[in-house]
């Protein structure tokens, strides 16, 4: 939130902060504003496979978490200390994704997980032309498709079943299938 990201930003330069919050504002508390944010890059997901992916994430059935996905007041839940609290309001997957794309203090890119699996190279220039507009980011190409090859679904996997990862959830990996469309396999 806001009072966080004027923390973070004491060190006086660009922070790159990945986070599920929904762009909402709580009372007088705002996630975030142009003071503390210059650019947003979005992904996006079928909410299909959202569920599909979310649901071994939670360890929920589907109906489970088709109606966790449905609230308002979804919060992720994570624990510290052996206690859980509420740290991200996503609300609605769609509430979500409109109060992203509609944010208008800064501009937001808005990228498909499905183009980020069906055309990589494409799409992860996208990503590198907008970092480029709004803080003159710059990656020559040989570095491009090493990030990709680095950041491939398999390998992303293959180094979660050597080292872990911390935001597993209640499925067996985290990095589960990568899959577009599984929700026509998986969900009755």
């Amino acid at each position: 939130w806001e009072t966080m990201q004027d923390y973070i930003n004491l060190n006086k330069q660009t922070n790159f902060v990945k986070t599920h919050n929904s762009m909402c504002t709580v009372g007088s508390y705002k996630f975030t504003t142009s003071k503390n944010t210059i650019g947003a890059i979005y992904v996006v997901r079928d909410p299909r496979d959202v569920l599909v992916s979310y649901s071994h994430h939670l360890g929920f059935d589907y109906k489970k978490t088709f109606v966790h996905l449905s609230s308002s007041y979804n919060c992720e839940y994570p624990s510290s200390g052996g206690k859980r609290y509420k740290k991200t309001l996503m609300g609605t997957w769609s509430d979500h994704y409109n109060s992203w794309k509609n944010y208008n203090s800064c501009k937001v890119l808005v990228i498909k997980y499905e183009d980020m699996i069906l055309n990589e190279l494409d799409t992860f220039t996208k990503v590198i032309n907008y970092l480029k507009e709004i803080n003159g980011t710059e990656l020559k190409m040989d570095k491009i498709k090493k990030a990709l090859k680095q950041t491939r679904f398999s390998e992303l996997q293959k180094m979660e079943k050597i080292e872990g990862f911390k935001e597993k959830g209640k499925g067996d990996l985290f990095f589960r299938k990568g899959k577009i469309g599984t929700w026509k396999d998986e969900v009755p």
